[in-house]
Order: structure tokens, then C-alpha cells, then sequence
């Protein structure tokens, strides 16, 4: 009996450290196939200065705005 009782133990230590070693490996997987986050490119607001993203700005010819009242406000200051 004793015997026999020494080989369950052995058997359910090795399957335990399997599991561990599989679920160790799968997180290590895991954390390897994530994505970098996407960069996206910043650009300043002609007339407050603020930072948007690119795919957020709005464009007027060659200057970029964080906002449409901003493009308005800077347009509306060159004509007074």
C-alpha cells in the first residue's frame, strides 16, 4: 500500500508542474502575439498650440487646427 501511494504522488506532482509548465507557456505565448499600440502622428494647432492627432486635425492649405472654430478664428483674424 505504501507503494502504491508514493507512485499517486509522484503522478499527481508531475501532473501538476505539466499544467503549470503548459499554463506558463501559453502566457508567455500570449503576451508575444499582442500587437504593438499603433502610433499615430501629432501635429500643432496654428492658433491655440494644442497637439491633436493627425486623423483628428482639421486642414486649411498647409496649416492644421485642433478644431474647426480655430481654423474659423484664425481666418476671421487675418481679414480684420
Amino acid at each position: 500500500m505504501g507503494l502504491l501511494r508514493l507512485l499517486v504522488i509522484v503522478v499527481v506532482i508531475w501532473l501538476a508542474l505539466s499544467v503549470i509548465k503548459w499554463l506558463r507557456h501559453r502566457v508567455i505565448k500570449e503576451r508575444n502575439t499582442r500587437s504593438a499600440p499603433e502610433v499615430t502622428r501629432m501635429v500643432r494647432c496654428a492658433y491655440c498650440g494644442l497637439y491633436v492627432t493627425s486623423d483628428e486635425a482639421v486642414r486649411a492649405g498647409d496649416q492644421t487646427f485642433c478644431s474647426s472654430e480655430h481654423k474659423a478664428s484664425l481666418n476671421r483674424n487675418h481679414s480684420s
